[in-house]
């Protein structure tokens, strides 16, 4: 991937400054602290992170104003452009962004998928180094460092060998570990275990099939045997239990005979008082026919006396209307029973009637009677009910959020604002202060160049001198294979030599100094110190600039947020508007009493539903 803009906000003496990089080779040319080490660290920064000094403070603080940090735009070689950015106060990772091309923003892992696995070692040695990496070639011997060495000389492009090893090494132990038993090949193993063990007990089958066949040959033999045997005992066991069912008939049989023996033999003859005994059954017997005689008159005696009776046959003929009015007469005390509980009913019915048309406000029953309090209608009632009270809290949020907002605003435009004067009333003066800076510094840089005798000035002499920084840079280009880079460099030193060899004290620019100290704001003669008062003061102008714009966008934003959350008090005071028409509606439709609230029609609606029961009861 190439970097196709760089944006710095402040770094340094940078601020708010972008480039753009067209597709090859790009130099940035400039003077001795014109900030070409500064953009380096500044690119450095942004891919990662921010270093701190050793004291603590900020590494390369934003000196001219502006927001530490930047964004670059890389391009990578599928043709797909990717946004990074970072900010931060202190040293650190910062404040980082990463956009893709499709909108979607990622963070260090992102970054770190776009580099490839590229740290900061790597990118200072190999891919952004400087004078300073140049010198100490001790930088080339981070781990990262050299296996990326070791891969380019393999042929790997841009992957590290011992990031190639490390993955081959963890793609080994996923696929086999001595001591593992998740791996693929462990499994594989394991399951050639398996497999031995059971082609062992596989050939064991024929001789346990053998043993097995005798001992079942066995068993059926001792079966056999066994069923013969339990047949013999069963005969002997049915036989046993015969008898054991005829012991008690012959112990009583013994008993009997027993008894038997003990009893007088003589009892077989006839006894001597047979006679008397004869004569006192029969004497019985004829006290007992007598007695029936004497109940057969009584009989006679009955039928006689109801012989004599007469018969109405009217009354007769009227037995059933006769049981008709017996039945009538219970129906009646019964009925003469449910009348009076149905008075009572009644009269409670009439009182449960008047309570709820006390509650429905001065009603008459019919027309609470004809009240619709249907499921659906308390439904609709309930639906109703819950629509107002969505709508009334949301507008009295949406008018406390809009009351409170607009006080906040209030509040915040009473305050007095910095003011910051014109942005562009010291443009012109840090311009002016910059070239100053810079001509002082190669004043100060030429001066002993200057004093140098004319005859160092010649062609041949500066020639000599300056072809020093190409040799130099050849050599050490040769050793790290970077010649064409740093020959390059090495020109440039030499074309510095020779501008300093051959300018005249003249070539340095004092006559413009007056005219850049009043376009400054300084007195002529004005110090060093005084240009860094005045770079202060400038500093301190835009910053105060800076808040003013700041707080205005603020209060702008926060105008905005008053006005929408207006619009949104307004419309929710529409819709609770719209709910309590659609409630008034349903109101007329229902029958309810115009204003009536949901309470209200709730009521209506239970105490409906009360009369209507107490006067079908009552009907009933």
């Amino acid at each position: 991937m190439r970097v196709e803009r760089l944006e710095i906000g402040g770094f340094g003496r940078f601020a708010d400054v972008g480039w753009e990089m067209e597709p090859g080779l790009t130099v940035m040319l400039g003077e001795n602290e014109a900030g070409k080490t500064t953009l380096l660290n500044a690119l450095r920064a942004i891919l990662f992170g921010f270093e701190s000094s050793r004291d603590g403070r900020a590494w390369y603080p934003a000196l001219a104003g502006g927001r530490r940090g930047g964004r670059m735009v890389l391009l990578t070689a599928a043709g797909e452009r990717w946004t990074v950015e970072r900010y931060g106060q202190k040293g650190g990772a910062g404040s980082l962004a990463v956009r893709a091309p499709t909108g979607n923003q990622g963070g260090q892992e992102t970054l770190d998928r776009l580099l490839h696995g590229a740290d900061r070692d790597l990118f200072n040695s190999i891919f952004a180094f400087g004078l300073g990496e140049l010198q100490d070639f001790n930088s080339l011997g981070g781990e990262g460092v050299r296996g990326r060495i070791y891969g380019a000389a393999a042929g790997l492009g841009g992957t590290s060998a011992i990031d190639l090893e490390r993955r081959l090494r963890q793609e080994q132990e996923s696929l086999f570990r001595p001591t593992g038993r998740l791996q693929p090949i462990n499994q594989l193993f394991s399951r050639m275990d398996d497999l031995h063990a059971r082609i062992v007990a596989l050939t064991r089958q024929p001789q346990e099939f053998e043993q097995a066949h005798r001992e079942r040959s066995e068993a059926q033999a001792a079966a056999a045997a066994h069923r013969e045997s339990a047949q013999v005992e069963r005969a002997r066991g049915l036989r046993l239990q015969r008898l054991l069912d005829a012991a008690p008939i012959v112990a009583a049989l013994d008993e009997i005979d027993a008894e038997l023996a003990l009893t007088d033999p003589s009892l077989d003859r006839l006894p001597a008082d047979a006679v008397a005994v004869l004569d006192r059954r029969l004497a019985a017997l004829a006290e007992e026919r007598a007695r029936l005689e004497a109940l057969d008159e009584q009989l006679a005696e009955i039928a006689a006396r109801a012989a004599g009776l007469r018969i109405d046959e009217e009354i007769l003929a009227a037995a059933d209307e006769i049981r008709a009015l017996h039945a009538d007469r219970a129906a009646h005390a019964a009925s003469t029973d449910r009348l009076r509980d149905a008075s009572a009913a009644e009269a409670r019915h009439a009182a449960t009637v008047s309570e709820q048309l006390g509650r429905a406000g001065g009603w008459d029953e019919d027309r609470l009677v004809a009240l619709d309090d249907s499921i659906p209608s308390v439904e609709a009632t309930r639906e109703h009910e819950r629509l107002l009270g969505q709508a009334r809290d949301a507008a009295v949020a949406a008018d406390r959020s809009h009351r409170s907002a607009a006080e906040e605003l209030a509040a915040r435009e009473a305050e007095e604002l910095p003011r910051g004067g014109d942005p562009d009333s010291g443009s012109d003066a840090r311009v002016a202060l910059r070239q100053l800076e810079r001509l002082r510094a190669r004043r100060s840089a030429r001066t002993a160049a200057i004093r140098l005798p004319h005859a160092a000035r010649r062609p041949a002499v500066v020639a000599a001198l300056a072809g020093v920084p190409v040799l130099v840079g050849l050599v050490i280009g040769f050793a790290v294979d970077q010649l064409l880079l740093l020959g390059a460099i090495g020109l440039l030193a030499a074309l510095a030599v020779a501008a300093i060899l051959v300018l005249s004290p003249r070539d340095l620019g004092e006559a413009d100094e007056p005219e850049l100290l009043d376009r400054a704001g300084l007195p002529p003669g004005a110090s060093d110190d005084d240009l860094a008062r005045r770079a202060d003061e400038l500093a301190e102008m835009r910053a105060r600039h800076a808040l003013a714009r700041d707080q205005a966008r603020s209060l702008a934003d926060r105008r905005e947020d008053v006005r929408r959350l207006g619009e949104a008090s307004t419309a929710a005071r529409a819709a609770l508007d719209a709910a309590g028409a659609a409630w008034d509606a349903w109101l007329d439709r229902s029958g309810m009493p115009a204003g009536s609230t949901p309470e209200v029609a709730r009521q209506l609606l239970a105490a409906a539903g009360v009369a209507r029961r107490a006067a079908r009861e009552r009907d009933e």
